[in-house]
């Protein structure tokens, strides 16, 4: 690999390291405030808000200098900017590259490679009673990169799949809550006083042929001109929905194809070029 460096972690990087469990735990837990990012917000496909608790100023300035072991099983991703400010627990390291020497996309699909990963996992599992990946375990990784500029361009064609990828899940999310909304106008909001003209009680035992549970609760049930004009609404939203999907399915393939073969230098990018080229490894 022409022109590539071994580059290691501990002096590509400003800054590694976990955090720590706010004192009182999730006692001072609000509803808004300075994020805690935990380990159940963090996924290989991205960063996840469910379960995102956040913390007061007072516990946040307790966790700004503290370093120390974490329970890991290598997930990784980059905190979208909306999240920040933020503070991770002791089970989330945080990895900060140098401006100039690693790029912070570029790493993120470095150390979610496939054999990265392994790797990690052998670590963390290596003579532990619990699978633990140190600070020092991760300022001695090495991995081999480009120039800087030649990183960012690596990025940006693996980044520019992800970003079409979360556009349609974020789209699909768009789409399902607009379904349940035209279903909550037409079928719940209607029926909370009355039965509408022509509509009947029903079970879903009577609806289904075949069912491996008996529904036995009563169901509103429109009549047929009804449903039909419905299902007109909503099948277009639910085709686009089908469509991401598939989109989504076919982009993470590529993606994935193309991860190896640009981390081993088995394809080039031409960088601040929109072209990708085969060179020898």
């Amino acid at each position: 690999m022409r022109g590539w460096q071994t580059i290691r972690l501990g002096f590509a990087c400003e800054k590694i390291g976990s955090g720590a469990t706010p004192r009182g735990g999730s006692e001072v837990y609000q509803a808004t405030g300075i994020s805690l990012i935990r380990s159940q917000n963090i996924y290989n496909d991205g960063f996840k808000r469910d379960g995102l608790a956040f913390i007061g100023d007072k516990h946040a300035r307790e966790l700004e200098n503290i370093n120390v072991q974490g329970d890991s099983v290598a997930r990784v991703c980059q905190v979208p900017d909306k999240i920040l400010p933020a503070r991770v627990n002791q089970h989330v390291a945080i990895i900060r590259p140098r401006q100039g020497t690693l790029d912070a996309r570029f790493l993120h699909y470095f150390l979610i490679h496939p054999q990265t990963q392994a790797h990690m996992l052998s670590l963390a599992g290596a003579g532990a009673t619990r699978n633990a990946l140190t600070k020092g375990m991760i300022e001695s990784f090495e991995i081999k990169a480009p120039s800087f500029s030649e990183q960012r361009a690596i990025a940006a064609v693996l980044g520019s799949l992800d970003d079409k990828i979360e556009l349609n899940r974020r789209m699909n999310e768009t789409l399902e809550a607009l379904a349940q909304s035209l279903f909550k106008s037409w079928f719940v909001d209607t029926t909370q006083s009355a039965l509408p003209k022509g509509w009947r009680e029903t079970t879903i035992g009577e609806l289904c042929e075949f069912a491996y549970m008996a529904y036995m609760s009563k169901e509103v049930l429109p009549p047929a001109d009804v449903q039909e004009a419905f299902d007109k609404q909503v099948r277009p939203l639910f085709e686009r929905v089908h469509h991401n999907d598939e989109e989504s399915r076919t982009l993470a393939a590529l993606r994935d194809a193309l991860l190896p073969k640009l981390l081993s230098g088995e394809l080039r990018v031409v960088a601040g070029m929109d072209s990708v080229d085969r060179m020898d490894a």
